[in-house]
């Protein structure tokens, strides 16, 4: 799930997707505890394993992000012609 705000993507992940050991460099998500909110890739984290999990965790592969650039993509061609 994707939240947009000024710009910026805010992603909503499943707990278990985030290694046990990273998980306090992360903001809560709310939803009982069991998820965990990434705004970015924590390039300023003093902690290596916490940049490389928001790195791959935020560039990971995103099903509905590439249905509306398909999407996106085919109106763009439409207008073109």
């Amino acid at each position: 799930m994707l939240l947009y705000i000024h710009s910026v993507s805010l992603m909503s992940l499943s707990l278990l997707q985030v290694p046990s050991a990273v998980r306090n460099f992360f903001q809560s998500g709310g939803g009982g505890g069991d998820r965990v909110v990434l705004s970015g890739l924590h390039v300023d984290s003093s902690s290596d394993l916490a940049r490389e999990t928001a790195y791959k965790l935020y560039y990971q592969h995103d099903e509905r992000q590439e249905e509306l650039l398909t999407a996106l993509l085919g109106r763009r061609a439409l207008l073109a012609r």
